[in-house]
């Protein structure tokens, strides 16, 4: 089978970053809870764990967090974004963007192009996919892209294992260091009722069985609308939308069958060359308990197959998974379902750990509802400079904390941040090489985040006051200061105060983060800077000059006046 010659971009993408919490629930405890057999979720799912949101933690944190990795990554300047775009599915408002948060926070010009995009898991991809057309129209030069969100499902229920939280941030632009886009897409939408969420509801609905199916057909859909386009393809890597690691394995399986049928001379001499022996598990295999699903079989049968080399093409089918799919599965099985980030968390696994330059990636963007979207990458010459600068992906695979399943259900409850879970203190910066790496902010005397825009720089609540505060993204606690029974914002815009989540003591160095501490009578919700204590990548640092190294801080400095 030879490949055809593929046309890709001068457009892709030049800066990646990942964000997830670090409370996580081991999927075998909550089957115990839930009376379950383990075996269920780790081999009927192909889960492990899922990420579950700490207080104040929601869609809005993780694309900021997300957003500030990828330009540390990529040691891009926020002021050279010209457009943000959001792909989420768990908004904050149902009006107001997360993008324009977003740009206010990170500094980005206020003559860039803000929206969200909501179309389910493939909200991100849709929005990548307006990136890249304001590229090629000369109308922006550079956009940051952002899936991010938390899937939430009632407790007891059959999703409930499948739930997650996590957030990708992409830097678009021409002449891209990491991976080019294609030319051409695969694409398929359709008027399908497969999952949904209502409004006001914080869970999704979804018709299990119908919504795999759904799934699955579009994914084939996609597919072969993109290779109607270009002709066959062989990529180096196979990366699709994962609900759950299972879901993903189940289209492999059904792909590589569909695509080596079309060359039966092929399948014939692969089985020929295969040692396999039909007594190790050739039995699974027949009963369509392995990778092939018993109507192929059948299929296969009809074609001439004998049961032996239907089995040889099950063991084959397993080592391209394993070669070739098996990078991009650690997302959904250490974070759970991420909805938008999903497809592109995993592209920056396979980037972190499997691929070369010059190789292709196939990608499979599903969105319910329902959209699937198929496209290719080509990884640039030099790409791994970027994605091996801290932090990785698997940098938050690695810096967890285990939660019971109490706690899950208390968070799950109710994220609300709490002024009870915080300690008040004095920071200073980690050394003289970080004085202007950070994030500029003003307040209010009452603590309410004002705008940078100079004609509306004052409080919609009437508050007097302007009060500009610099935040480090490295720091180090002076000094904890007396708890006092006052809003942690006011205290961030009078005293200087920093707000510090965990334990923590003087001389600990914090990494500046970001959660939503504040809920006004009229909806008006607050994000604001919060620190934590230096993640596990950081600890081997003995001094300030080990953190410059380990972290490669571009300049992000978010200057408002």
């Amino acid at each position: 089978m030879e490949s055809q010659p593929i046309q890709f971009l001068d457009i892709g993408i030049d800066g990646i970053g990942f964000y997830a919490p670090m409370g996580r629930l081991r999927v075998e405890e909550l089957a115990l809870a839930r009376g379950v057999d383990p075996a269920k979720y780790h081999n009927g799912l192909l889960l492990k764990e899922f990420a579950v949101p700490d207080y104040g933690e929601d869609a809005v944190s993780m694309a900021i967090m997300a957003s500030i990795h990828a330009l540390q990554k990529s040691k891009i300047d926020a002021h050279s974004i010209d457009a943000v775009f959001i792909g989420t599915e768990t908004a904050a408002y149902a009006v107001k963007s997360i993008a324009t948060i977003l740009a206010g926070t990170l500094g980005i010009s206020e003559n860039a192009f803000t929206g969200d995009l909501s179309h389910a898991c493939a909200s991100a991809t849709c929005s990548l996919i307006n990136a890249i057309g304001l590229i090629q129209a000369g109308l922006i030069n550079r956009a940051l892209v952002v899936g991010t969100d938390v899937s939430k499902y009632p407790i007891k229920s059959p999703g409930e294992p499948t739930q997650g939280a996590g957030a990708v941030a992409l830097i678009i632009s021409k002449h891209p260091r990491i991976a080019q886009f294609s030319t051409k897409f695969g694409k398929i939408s359709g008027h399908v009722n497969d999952f949904f969420r209502p409004n006001g509801q914080d869970s999704a609905i979804v018709y299990g069985q119908y919504s795999v199916d759904a799934y699955l057909a579009f994914q084939q859909r996609a597919y072969e609308n993109l290779e109607e386009q270009i002709g066959e393809f062989h990529p180096n890597y196979w990366i699709f939308h994962s609900p759950y690691a299972k879901l993903s394995v189940k289209f492999f399986a059904r792909l590589m069958l569909d695509r080596w049928m079309k060359h039966p001379e092929f399948i014939r001499d692969m089985v020929q060359s295969d040692d396999f022996s039909l007594e190790s598990f050739g039995n699974d295999v027949l009963q369509g308990k392995r990778l092939i699903p018993l109507q192929s079989i059948h299929q296969l049968r009809k074609k001439g197959f004998t049961d032996e080399e239907i089995c040889k093409i099950n063991s084959a089918i397993d080592r391209e998974m394993e070669a070739r799919l098996s990078p991009s599965l650690a997302v959904s099985q250490n974070f759970g379902n991420i909805y938008s980030a999903s497809v592109w968390a995993q592209i920056m696994a396979v980037l972190e750990r499997s691929a070369h330059e010059q190789n292709i990636l196939y990608f499979g963007s599903y969105g319910s509802g329902a959209t699937a979207i198929a496209g290719l990458l080509k990884v640039q010459p030099g790409f791994r400079e970027i994605i091996e600068a801290a932090p990785s992906l698997q940098d938050f695979i690695e810096e967890k904390k285990y939660i019971s399943v109490i706690e899950y259900e208390r968070l799950h409850k109710d994220r609300q941040f709490s002024n009870e879970i915080v300690t008040l203190g004095k920071i200073q910066n980690a050394g003289p090489f970080l004085e202007d790496q950070g994030i500029s902010l003003a307040f209010c005397d009452s603590g309410c985040v004002l705008p940078h825009n100079r004609d509306l720089a004052y409080c919609p609540h009437g508050h007097f006051g302007r009060f500009n505060r610099f935040f480090p993204l490295l720091s180090q606690l002076d000094e904890i200061r007396e708890a006092r029974q006052v809003d942690p914002l006011w205290q961030l815009a009078h005293n200087g105060e920093a707000i510090i989540l965990g334990n923590a003591v003087p001389g600990d160095f914090l990494e500046l983060n970001f959660r939503k501490l504040r809920e006004e009578d009229d909806k008006l919700l607050q994000w604001a800077p919060v620190y934590v204590k230096i993640p596990r990548r950081l600890k081997d640092a003995q001094h300030p000059g080990d953190l410059k190294q380990l972290i490669r801080l571009p300049e992000i400095t978010s200057q408002i006046v």
